[in-house]
């Protein structure tokens, strides 16, 4: 079976895996494209960071008025949980929001970028 993989053109995508992988074929979009081609990236970025910061200070706030010590310091678990939280508030905010409805992108519009 033979695999298309498009990708970014960010250095750490750059590998030469013809001779390992013979069917997977790597395209990389061209320059400057991601925010074309992705344009809901930027908006789920920034949504995602504003929601984490507001459970992140809650969740400061409430330790701090249970009298724990550094409050503002959390452990790789509680950081995950915030993660989850805040990835669950924003899958319904987005389903909801007309504005960041997905757009079809044609593959020979990709392809064709370059």
């Amino acid at each position: 079976r033979k695999i298309l993989l498009l990708v970014d053109n960010a250095t750490s995508h750059a590998i030469d895996n013809s001779e390992e992988y013979p069917n997977i074929c790597l395209h990389f979009l061209p320059a400057n494209t991601t925010a074309h081609l992705q344009p809901m990236d930027a908006d789920i970025i920034n949504a995602f960071k504003a929601h984490y910061k507001c459970l992140y200070i809650h969740q400061v706030i409430n330790d701090f008025d249970e009298g724990v010590k550094e409050p503002e310091k959390i452990n790789v678990l509680q950081a995950m949980r915030l993660v989850k939280s805040t990835w669950d508030e924003i899958k319904v905010e987005l389903a909801a929001n007309e504005d960041l409805a997905i757009q079809e992108v044609h593959i020979s519009e990709i392809v064709t970028a370059q």
